[in-house]
């Protein structure tokens, strides 16, 4: 056999087995069957507590029991100073999502529109900042996007006489953690709030906004997204979104204000001399305005050199009455005035009509107002700055993690869209552990919901054809075999394609490049 048959045959098998592959691929990675439903696969159950792992889970909740959620949970009933209304009226429930993947999948649900919520719980055990490190995790999903509003996680102070049904805006929090938003501005919030050693008050120290910060996307495209804080005994702390590193830091660096202020700060006694001279560069005091400098000379004039182009007529107006113009049937001289015709172009005034005037151009002797040149200050001194004293308020903490112990979590939001919904919290002081869960958890829902969207995108695609096979035989849809047939029909239908279109590219190539036998060996 010639090699240059054995080429083609060999490149041929190749192109099969590579269709073969890629359809296989895309069943892996989609598991789509033309038969199948994108409600989800029922054989699946998502993890209805935390993975067994060594390590210690202060909280976890998955909200698949509305009865165990209100024993648990408490919803504030703290009111408006001065008022007898309750401060925070919007609704809370257990559901399925909007989008249901799993048969046992439940979440919290934020249900009302531009209104306050908040709702709290205590931890099974505090969390005491000393040696371990902190790891949180949550999921959320805006299901219906999100302009306006917040989905962030407070958690409380262990502090004395804690009530969570008083649970609002001004109960003490020791970290705030989670996506908010506001038109174009989207942030991931991680607040965490010091106390000075000094003065004993607290203060927020904000993570500096990173750039890029966190996607628009996030809040609109309607898919559950993961968010983990971790913060290690060592100051560093890490944030992920959807497991992908999203910024990591120091506490001692990263936050704003810095947790310990400077050693030295400038004395507010100490005021600029009033002959201090902190100008770099002056008018000269010695130039003198030229003689020959006239300022009262017009920017632009009458162009000297211009003439009145030819056919110029000075005498005709350049509109005129519309000739053909007849006043309307309908017109009442009484009631609408006297008629008048519509204007026209004169169509004498080819070159032009009226009084000419000559074009303005710049005026070659115009010069601007005078003004004497820059020169170097001679009497210039730098610029000023006050003295430093010490800072009475200097403090150094170089254990920032230490912060107030955590009794309890709670959702303290106003939103303007509704049906947010909230799963999956846990509080464990291994990221293993979160990552597991979040594996036997949010890894499957983010598997489906992109499976679901791309059989929803294809379908919408192929919508018309199937209304029409629907309208015409309602179980064909649903009828396995069929399903399998017409899936086979499309791959054999991109195979045929895909040799239809290359064998002749290959034909070509073998036929310009005529030492086979070389390309036959490195094959």
């Amino acid at each position: 056999m010639r090699p240059s048959l054995i080429l083609v045959c060999s490149m041929c098998v190749g192109a099969i087995i590579s269709i073969v592959d890629f359809a296989a691929i895309c069943r892996k990675l989609f598991g789509y069957r033309a038969s199948e439903d994108i409600s989800g696969d029922g054989s699946k159950e998502l993890p209805s507590g935390p993975p067994t792992e060594s390590g210690f889970v202060y909280f976890s909740e998955t909200f698949t029991s509305a009865e165990y959620f209100k024993k648990r949970w408490v919803t504030s009933n703290a009111v408006n100073s001065g008022d007898s209304i309750s401060k925070y009226d919007g609704v809370w429930t257990i559901e399925e999502p909007l989008v249901h993947l799993f048969p046992s999948d439940r979440g919290l649900v934020l249900k009302s529109e531009a209104r306050h919520h908040a709702l709290s719980v205590l931890l099974d055990e505090p969390f005491i900042f000393h040696d371990r490190a902190f790891v949180f995790q949550y999921e959320v999903n805006f299901q219906k996007g999100l302009s306006c509003g917040g989905a962030y996680v407070k958690f409380l102070s262990q502090i004395e006489g804690l009530n969570l049904t008083e649970f609002s805006d001004e109960t003490p929090y020791t970290i705030m953690f989670g996506p908010d938003v506001c038109g174009e501005q989207p942030k991931l919030h991680f607040i965490m709030r010091h106390k000075n050693p000094i003065t004993g008050l607290y203060e927020e120290k904000k993570l500096k906004e990173p750039d890029p910060g966190l996607r628009l996307n996030y809040f609109h495209d309607r898919k559950t997204h993961l968010y983990t804080l971790v913060l290690k005994p060592d100051n560093s702390f890490q944030i992920y979104t959807d497991q992908r590193l999203y910024f990591t830091g120091n506490l001692l660096r990263d936050l704003s204000p810095p947790i310990n202020p400077p050693k030295e700060i400038f004395d507010e006694n100490d005021k600029k001399p009033a002959d201090w001279d902190d100008r770099k560069r002056i008018r000269d005091p010695n130039a003198v305005k030229p003689d020959d400098w006239i300022e009262d000379k017009r920017r632009l004039i009458q162009d000297p050199n211009a003439t009145k182009p030819k056919g110029w007529l000075d005498h005709e107006p350049n509109l005129i009455s519309d000739p053909h113009a007849r006043r309307p049937s309908t017109w009442n001289t009484e009631v609408d005035g006297e008629w008048w015709p519509p204007k026209m172009k004169n169509p004498k005034c080819t070159s032009g009509c009226g009084t000419w005037v000559a074009p303005l151009t710049k005026n070659p002797n115009y010069k601007k107002k005078w003004k004497p040149p820059m020169i170097s200050n001679p009497n210039y001194r730098g610029v000023w700055k006050g003295r430093k004293i010490q800072n009475k308020d200097y403090f150094e903490d170089l254990r920032p993690f230490n912060m107030t112990a955590i009794a309890g979590l709670g959702l303290e939001l106003w939103s303007m869209q509704n049906d947010i919904l909230f799963d999956n919290f846990i509080l464990t002081d291994k990221k293993s552990m979160a990552d597991k869960w979040a594996d036997g958890s949010w890894r499957l829902k983010n598997v489906q919901e992109l499976r679901s969207s791309t059989i929803q995108h294809i379908r919408a695609m192929r919508k018309p054809d199937l209304d029409s096979e629907q309208s015409t035989d309602p179980e064909k849809s649903t009828d396995p075999e069929k399903s399998t047939d017409l899936e086979k029909t499309t791959y054999s239908l991109w195979l045929y394609l895909f040799l239809l279109f290359l064998l002749p590219l290959f034909t070509a190539f073998i036929q310009k490049f005529q030492k086979v036998k070389v390309c036959f060996k490195i094959f």
